[in-house]
């Protein structure tokens, strides 16, 4: 694709849907880095899509192998109509956790190509992921959500795009704050460790 942008600096902002906070995104943009305007990916509550991409999906399937392997145990522990009811209990549950996780992944998948579009086509270099307060989407506490934000930064610098990525937290004054990785307690710095970060979407 070519660039459309005429010259002027474009930057992006990966940010939840809720339009109170994206003004700040932009503003924040528009001031720190110099750019003329801001291309926007929004989804409700993105940033928990994000991080859960980066470091629970492999607990999701751990959690579907366990459901899998007790339903083999109970086959062969009951009678064949008992383990046929149960079997089929846990084979429902096994494919509802397989059917949310690939929905979940798809649209993590959505992001990265809806943002490899913007890269090529505006030339962007500086990307802003941002988390705010009382977001519907995600409804947590603004320390899950400084985390969530650092497992997002993982998320997104898997894609392998050549641009830099800024952390942004919106306030409850609708105010946008930088989050850097000193911003995080030590027992989140750990809980954050040994994430599996998303390969190739």
């Amino acid at each position: 694709m070519t660039n459309d942008s005429q010259g002027e600096k474009v930057g992006a902002a990966i940010c939840c849907a809720d339009g109170r906070a994206q003004g700040a995104d932009r503003k924040w943009l528009k001031q720190h880095r110099g750019v003329q305007h801001v291309d926007k990916i929004t989804c409700p509550g993105v940033v928990k899509r994000l991080a859960d991409c980066n470091g629970h999906t492999n607990s999701l399937m751990l959690w579907v192998m366990a459901i899998t392997v007790l339903g083999l145990l109970w086959y062969g522990a009951v009678s064949y109509s008992d383990s046929f009811l149960v079997g089929t209990g846990m084979g429902g549950v096994s494919i509802w956790v397989l059917t949310r996780l690939f929905a979940h992944n798809r649209r993590v998948r959505e992001i990265k190509k809806e943002l490899g579009i913007l890269v090529r086509s505006h030339g962007i270099k500086h990307v802003v992921i941002s988390a705010h307060h009382n977001c519907a989407g995600n409804p947590v506490s603004k320390d899950e959500q400084l985390e969530q934000l650092q497992r997002a930064r993982r998320t997104v610098e898997a894609f392998g795009y050549d641009i830099e990525i800024i952390l942004l937290w919106i306030n409850d004054q609708w105010m946008p704050e930088e989050i850097r990785p000193a911003s995080l307690t030590t027992s989140r710095r750990k809980g954050i460790r040994g994430m599996l970060l998303m390969g190739k979407a």
